[in-house]
């Protein structure tokens, strides 16, 4: 899958609220606007998301791979959201596949702690999961831990995708936490540095 900073730019990096300071670029979180009532609401946002963010096919392009990161919020506050998003997500994976780009998934469900669902997997081999939403939200914490994990397997791996987006669900609400927005701007700057793109949906 190919992805274009053109084309992202009336969509990336919504629910993070950016401006510049003599000591650099700020970075805060916002609580999502977009509100998410049903499995086809999600799925008609995701699939303009997907309209909006993916390049037409071509050769150059398809020849890169793209992953894209789904930071789904399972805490105790999104309760009753929970078919809603998984059917919204399996519906956005089947439209994808048939592009038949080459794209890369992962997705990591949180609340108190992490778990993760897919990590790196091709899109063909995306299965659908499920999860109850209960617990805290430790938004901060998990976009610590899991992306600088994926970031750092990126490295590691020489896996670089031409592009990663991270589409975050979430209320916006980080009520659980060791970690603060102080301790993750640093992070989320400098991978919109290297041209990751932040997209948030709101879970309710």
């Amino acid at each position: 899958m190919g992805f274009s900073l053109e084309d992202l730019k009336n969509n990336r990096n919504k629910g993070l609220v950016t401006s510049s300071s003599k000591t650099g670029s700020l970075v805060s979180v916002k609580k999502p606007r977009i509100s998410i009532n049903s499995a086809s609401d999600i799925d008609s946002k995701l699939d303009v998301l997907a309209k909006k963010t993916i390049v037409s096919s071509t050769q150059e392009f398809a020849r890169n791979t793209g992953e894209i990161v789904f930071i789904i919020d399972k805490s105790g506050s999104v309760e009753g959201t929970e078919s809603t998003v998984i059917e919204g997500f399996k519906n956005f994976i089947d439209k994808e596949r048939k592009l038949k780009y080459p794209t890369k998934i992962s997705t990591i469900l949180f609340s108190n702690g992490a778990r993760v669902v897919h990590d790196n997997t091709d899109i063909e081999d995306v299965k659908s999961f499920s999860y109850l939403a209960i617990g805290g939200t430790a938004l901060y914490d998990t976009f610590l831990r899991e992306l600088t994990r994926i970031e750092n397997r990126q490295k590691m791996t020489c896996d670089i995708p031409k592009d990663t987006i991270v589409i975050t669900m979430t209320d916006g609400l980080d009520n659980e936490r060791d970690s603060s927005l102080e301790e993750a701007r640093p992070l989320i700057e400098r991978l919109q540095n290297k041209g990751w793109h932040f997209i948030f949906l709101g879970a309710k």
